[in-house]
């Protein structure tokens, strides 16, 4: 890390006028060490982690990690639909304090159950935290990709916006043409994660993309079982 060091010189004036006659030296009092001739080292600086080298065991064991996390979830939303179908029908209940501490004792339960997964999943926070940058980005995209209809909807898309560029006017088409084919390459880009690929390297997206089915499912869960506890 650059730190900033500000130094203050305090510049002393002396008169030599008429100065008086210079006294033998007080041996008792030791003399200033004379100034190191070699300048002082500069500290060396932090050594940066490398990043991390994503392997088909690690994309496993984070798998099952969001697998139990998804059923921890699931059951403490089970659980909580089932309270609130006693305790849901005062209608001032979803107003008190004491919905509001009941639902603060689930994040609790569940935030500290997911720890504990974590501890267990035999994965480093730091490995969790970086795969789960990966397969947000990559997976994440992708889900909303096919939500919007993929390939199919890409294809219809400029099926029909190539038929509409037939009615414009000669003179205009070519920058038409640019504005869909720039268009069209960017949603191409993000189906096949363009942006995570020049971050993360080829081969640890397509590791991803292998299991995207299965962990956009997951991250589609947790989303709506988060939704169901509040």
């Amino acid at each position: 890390m650059k730190s900033s060091i500000i130094a203050s010189f305090v510049i002393l004036a002396v008169s030599c006028t008429n100065a008086p006659a210079p006294t033998a030296p007080d041996k008792s009092v030791p003399a200033p060490a004379a100034p190191s001739a070699e300048p002082a080292a500069a500290p060396a600086p932090a050594e940066q982690e490398k990043p991390l080298v994503l392997t088909e065991d690690l994309l496993k064991k984070f798998l099952a990690l969001q697998k139990d996390k998804v059923a921890l979830l699931r059951t403490q939303v089970d659980a909580w639909k089932k309270e609130q179908a006693k305790l849901g029908k005062d209608p001032k209940w979803h107003q008190s304090l004491a919905y509001v501490n009941r639902v603060g004792e689930i994040d609790k339960a569940i935030d500290e159950g997911n720890k504990s997964l974590c501890a267990k999943s035999g994965l480093t926070d730091r490995e969790i935290k970086e795969i789960d940058n990966v397969v947000t980005e990559v997976s994440g995209a992708r889900m909303l990709w096919k939500k919007s209809g993929g390939d199919q909807n890409l294809a219809n898309m400029e099926k029909q916006m190539r038929a509409q560029l037939a009615q414009v006017p000669a003179a205009q088409r070519a920058e038409a043409e640019k504005n869909l084919g720039q268009m069209t390459q960017s949603m191409k880009d993000a189906r096949d994660a363009k942006e995570a690929r020049a971050k993360y390297g080829d081969a640890t997206v397509d590791m991803v993309i292998t299991h995207d089915t299965e962990l956009g499912q997951l991250m589609e869960d947790q989303l709506k079982l988060g939704l169901g506890l509040h």
